[in-house]
């Protein structure tokens, strides 16, 4: 029953890859490597519409309920036994031998994450702002804080994947806020930006009563007295497996 967690990992990251493509569309360049007089286009921004749109289909996939692993499934998959290795194509467990159910969570959501927090993305995001109309850093994180940190407080399993994912999501924002490669802008930005969630966080904690969401409030407060300590993953938590199909033999 153990292996159970083998066959897990590639199907519960099946969309890896279109999830990957959505997010090339934020912040997205169309361009060939033309020659003078050929007639092709050199290069063209993506339209804002059309970014939001892969946007909006990424937040699909940080949503707690598309995260969540039915508890009929954690429940079947033990401990592994002796002999059965613990290979890099599994999850990474904060839980010791048993299955961490929050880790494929984890791991789904920092993928998306990475790619539109990668600085050269944001950087381009800025000046597109500027002269095409795109979409804009600002924008964009006032979308996936209204979907996070903002987002209606759920119950059970589902808010733990929820506080797990503001927090992947704010590891982000204050790597890039003191990121050199970051433009000027880009991480006025991102100080903007966390200088509002710190004023609705200390605001919230007026008025909730739940622990739990308290408590998750302070952790994110002092987190963000010590930014260099924010440390994106960039996939190395995410096994390296993936659905790329098989060989048929006759």
């Amino acid at each position: 029953m153990a292996t159970l967690e083998d066959v897990l990992v590639p199907v519960y990251l099946y969309h890896r890859y279109q999830l990957e493509a959505a997010t090339k569309w934020v912040g997205g360049l169309n361009y060939t490597y033309a020659l003078r007089g050929d007639g092709q286009l050199v290069t063209k921004s993506l339209t804002k519409d059309d970014q939001l749109t892969a946007l909006d289909a990424v937040l699909g996939c940080l949503d707690p309920k598309f995260l969540l692993l039915p508890e009929k499934i954690t429940r079947l998959i033990p401990p592994r036994p002796a002999g059965y290795n613990v290979t890099r194509e599994l999850f990474k467990k904060r839980t010791g031998l048993a299955f961490d159910a929050l880790a494929p969570a984890e791991t789904a959501a920092d993928l998306p994450l990475s790619f539109l927090f990668n600085t050269e993305r944001l950087n381009r995001m800025v000046q597109y702002q500027v002269s095409d109309a795109g979409l804009g850093v600002d924008e964009m994180i006032r979308i996936l804080l209204a979907k996070t940190w903002r987002g209606p407080a759920l119950k059970g399993m589902e808010q733990l994947i929820q506080h797990q994912t503001n927090q992947v999501l704010l590891t982000y924002l204050l790597a890039v806020s003191i990121d050199e490669t970051a433009s000027f802008e880009t991480r006025a930005v991102v100080q903007k930006a966390l200088n509002g969630l710190k004023k609705y966080i200390e605001q919230q904690q007026r008025i909730v009563k739940d622990e739990g969401l308290l408590a998750h409030f302070s952790l994110a407060l002092d987190r963000m007295k010590s930014p260099e300590k924010a440390k994106p993953t960039l996939h190395k938590e995410m096994p390296p497996g993936a659905p790329i199909g098989c060989d048929w033999t006759e």
